[in-house]
This record gives structure tokens, sequence and C-alpha cells, in this order.
């Protein structure tokens, strides 16, 4: 983790940012991490605020034993978002997040594909809310008021004025915040071209996590389709190799139990 960023790239001078480079396959465990690690360094981040000293090492005490499981009893007031390329990941990171952590989580999911009724439910909540995490798409990345947001984990890199945006929603007047991007290794040169992401914020992630088998096969399939979509429309704007996207895709499909032929792979990318 680096130290609050400066206004480089117009990033707020409070935000601490890291990028963790890590297979696609293993996104959905790297983001249960993020969230994890997020509410433990707010944790620790609140307790020199109060004071430190002993006050600290308590709650840091406490944070490290009760939020492993996400356990809501330190009242720490963290409020993450994390930042989907498609509406249906949105939909299948959110449940099957909110099945892992049960209760002790709210759990809110925003994407452009609910009704004007569901994004106004979640809006509120989120809004309102603490010690809560949302799911969203782009449709939260800008246009909106959600205030205290401690956190953002952004998955994916589609380009610079996008990631400034999003991790726009935290660090305001004046606050801390802090900023976790997941990327696969092939993306990790392009997102090194950002000013605004300091050269020590890159972070190995590749060895920490393990796939993910999700209770929801049809929506994995569904996600793995739409994140096709995401991805023919950016990888050649970010001049990404082809037989490395190819590469990617066939890794996420089969961690997402959506094992599709070569053939229809490179059609939906616009792969030759």
């Amino acid at each position: 983790m680096v130290g609050p960023a400066d206004d480089a790239g117009g990033v707020p001078t409070t935000v601490e940012q890291e990028v963790r480079v890590a297979p696609v396959e293993v996104q959905y465990p790297a983001i249960v991490r993020a969230i994890r690690d997020h509410i433990e360094r707010y944790a620790h981040v609140l307790g020199s605020q109060r004071g430190g000293g002993g006050e600290l090492d308590a709650l840091s005490d406490a944070s490290r034993q009760a939020l492993a499981d996400f356990d809501t009893s330190v009242p720490v007031g963290y409020k993450s978002m994390v930042f989907l390329p498609a509406n249906d990941l949105v939909d299948l990171y959110s449940a099957e997040f909110r099945a892992d952590v049960g209760p002790e989580v709210e759990v809110v999911a925003m994407s452009g594909s609910m009704d004007q009724k569901k994004r106004t439910r979640a809006f509120n909540t989120f809004r309102k809310g603490s010690n809560i995490v949302m799911f969203t798409s782009d449709a939260s990345a800008r246009g909106v008021d959600y205030p205290n947001v401690t956190g953002v984990v952004q998955v994916g890199y589609t380009g610079h004025d996008e990631y400034r945006q999003r991790l726009g929603r935290t660090a305001r007047s004046g606050k801390w915040g802090q900023g976790i991007l997941l990327v696969d290794p092939i993306e990790r040169t392009f997102v090194a071209s950002n000013p605004a992401i300091p050269e020590g914020a890159f972070v190995d992630a590749s060895a920490d996590e393990e796939t993910h088998a999700f209770r929801n096969a049809k929506g994995a399939k569904r996600a793995f389709r739409s994140w096709l979509g995401f991805v023919a429309s950016h990888w050649k704007s970010a001049k990404l190799p082809p037989a490395a996207v190819l590469d990617m895709a066939q890794r996420f499909g089969a961690a997402l139990g959506a094992d599709t032929p070569e053939a229809k792979i490179r059609d939906k990318l616009r792969i030759k």
C-alpha cells in the first residue's frame, strides 16, 4: 500500500491507491479479499484519527479478529463500492457475496439493467448506510452523491478517465479514502501508463487466491457472456495482444464454468 497520492491526474491527495495484479480466474476471491483488507485498513485509520496509541492497538486487534469474518461489531463505519464492467457480473458477484457473508454485512447492487424503482431503493440504502458494500456498474461512477465512501474497488481497467471517475467516489472534501484496482497481468502495462497511479502502487497478488465455484451456474455463464462484450469493446484501444486477450477469456470462462469453444470466443471478441 502506498501513501496518499499527489494530485497528478486529478486524483484526491488523501486517497491511498493500490493495484493488485492477479489472474482474472480468481477475480471474485480477490474482490472478497480487497473488501476485507479495506475494512481492516479503515479500522486502523479510524483508530489513528481517534488518538492512536493504546486505542489504536485495541481497535486493530479487534478488527483482525472480528473483521476476518465480516463481523460488524467493530463500529468502523466503512462504506465500500465495487465497480464491475458488466451488469450481469454485478448480479452474480453481489448475490454470491451476500450469501458468503450472511446478514452481518449489508450488501446492495446497482446496475443499468435494474428498473428505476430498484435503483432508487439501492441508491437510498447505500447513501444512508454504514458498514455497507455496494456492487455496481458505471451507473454509480458519475452524477450521484454518496457521502462518506471510504473505499473503491475497481475490477478490470477501461481507461484513465474512467479510473479517476470511479476513484473520485471516495476521499472527498479532504477525507481519507482507499482505492484498490484488480487487473489481470496482461493489463498491467496499460495501467502503468496512467500518471495518476504511483509506481509503488503495484502488488503481485497472483498466488493469493484460488478459483471459486458459484452457486448460480447459469448466472455465471451469463456473466461471462456479458464480460466478453465488455472486453470486445476495450481490448484494441488498450493495445492488448490478441493472443493474450484470448487466453484471458478462456481462463475466465473456465473459472466461471462457462467453457466455450475457441472459435466462438474469437467471434465475440472480434479476434481473427
